[in-house]
This record gives C-alpha cells, structure tokens and sequence, in this order.
C-alpha cells in the first residue's frame, strides 16, 4: 500500500487556499480604491518640482526674510489646495494621507522659519528636502500605482 505524504497535502492545500483569499481580498478592495486621477498626479509633481527648485536654492544660501518667506508660504498654500481636492474625493485615503504628511512638513518649515526670526540655515533646508522629496515620492507612486478608468 502506498504511503500518502500528509504534510505535502496540508502545506499545498495551504498555499492554495491563501493564495486564492489574497486573491478574492485583492479583488474586493479595488472596489475600495479611487481611481488614477490626472489632476492629482499634476498637483503633486507640480508642487514637487516648485519646491525643489526652491530647496536646492536654500540649501546653498539659506532662505532669508520675507521673499523666501512668501516662497514657502505658498508652497503651504498650494499643499492645502492639494490635500482639500483630495478630501473631496471618495475612496481616496490613501492618497489624503500622504498629502497630510506633506503639509504638516510644510506647516512645520513655515513655523521654524517663523520661530528662527524668519531664517533658515542651508543645512536644514537640505536635510528638509531630502524629508519632503521622500514624501513626495512616496505620493506620486501612490497615485501612480492606481488603477486607471475603464
């Protein structure tokens, strides 16, 4: 009589089995996922290349009184318009999310450069940028990453 291999059958029934639970759940939640949205892709590459820009320039300089001031204050401006669009989306909560972190790092320059009697060392505006284009990055794949309509 032949020998059966019980821990094969359990290890591949296993297998098969989560394979095809990832399967189902992966297909329920793209029911729960927004779709790729041109004008949200634009919004966070524009701002992206706005800011890089600038930062780079700081990073040599530093940024120094109200022009520089008014500069980031706009990139704030320009981030809650972001973040506002894509609260106004639905099932869109990935992608609010990394807008929150991109505007808190924002709110969170334009306080420092308050506090610093309106200055910033080059060095913290390097070491920021490094920190917002991460953010950034990590955005754009995620918008990227979507889905796009039929």
């Amino acid at each position: 009589m032949k020998k059966i291999n019980y821990k094969f059958f359990v290890f591949s029934r296993n297998f098969y089995l989560s394979n095809l639970i990832s399967i189902l759940l992966l297909l329920i939640g793209c029911q729960y996922v927004s779709y790729f949205d041109s004008i949200s892709y634009k919004n966070l590459t524009d701002l992206k290349g706005e800011m890089k820009v600038a930062f780079q320039s700081f990073a040599e300089n530093g940024a120094k009184g109200e022009e520089d001031f008014k500069v980031i204050e706009n990139f704030k401006i320009e981030s809650s318009k972001g973040y506002e669009y894509e609260k106004g989306k639905n099932k869109n909560d990935d992608t609010i999310a990394q807008w929150k972190i991109i505007d808190s790092l924002i709110i969170e320059t334009v306080q420092r450069f308050k506090s610093q009697n309106n200055e910033l060392s080059a060095g913290y505006c390097e070491a920021k940028w490094e920190i917002l284009e991460t953010a950034f990055d990590i955005a754009i794949a995620t918008e990227n990453g979507k889905l796009s309509e039929k």
